[in-house]
């Protein structure tokens, strides 16, 4: 079983919406490695903090004002820089990401960064947030547990044409052993019931959205 978190050991700084500073430097002080991709350093710097890596195709990053910073340039045009963060990762040996900025802004950035997070998410923990949600996608075989999260919104967004069976407790409209399906059911817009509600997906790419309030921060 798995009890659901939002904090990981490194912190994947991307160069999208920046957030509030008091709510980055609560994640910031949880983890242990800062990764800013691209221009994403230049905000960081702005506020005296250094990562440990900037990485990407430098095509948003002024490299003349990241002076003394440990800089890792993908010229790659067929990955976008969240991609190339998340290989770097990998190769790193870095399994317990925590995606920032990589909501907002631009549509079709979001898509193309969900497309990457479908990618990675069964080599990796990953979660995706901002100061207002947390999106990650279920381990299969695997029971998820929501801790003392009750009356929070929860939504199941399917990525793949079927995915499940899906068993859900805790919330106001459960699922036994029910399929959710891109072409004729999702599962958005339900709600935590009770302080500890738990998911199971068992084949498939389930998408999880909840509130980012709540999670341990």
């Amino acid at each position: 079983m798995k009890h659901f978190t939002t904090l990981r050991k490194t912190l994947l700084f991307a160069n999208g919406e920046k957030p509030d500073i008091s709510f980055f430097r609560i994640l910031y002080c949880k983890s242990n490695t800062l990764i800013a991709l691209d221009g994403a350093a230049h905000w960081l710097l702005e506020h005296d903090i250094r990562p440990d890596v900037v990485i990407g195709d430098m095509d948003s990053a002024k490299v003349s004002d990241l002076s003394g910073l440990t800089i890792i340039t993908v010229p790659d045009q067929n990955s976008n820089d969240l991609e190339k963060g998340l290989s770097y990762c990998l190769d790193q040996g870095l399994f317990d990401v925590t995606i920032l900025g990589a909501f907002g802004q631009r549509i079709d950035h979001f898509l193309t960064n969900l497309f990457v997070l479908k990618k990675f998410a069964r080599r990796m923990n990953l979660n995706m947030i901002d100061a207002h949600q947390c999106a990650f996608i279920c381990p299969t075989h695997t029971e998820v547990a929501f801790l003392d999260m009750k009356g929070s919104f929860v939504s199941f967004f399917p990525l793949d044409e079927q995915v499940g069976p899906i068993t859900s407790t805790g919330v106001a409209y459960p699922l036994s052993k029910e399929m959710l399906s891109l072409t004729s059911r999702i599962g958005t817009q339900n709600n935590i019931t009770t302080h500890r509600a738990t998911l199971r997906c068992e084949q498939g790419d389930l998408l999880v959205i909840v509130p980012a309030k709540n999670l341990g921060m």
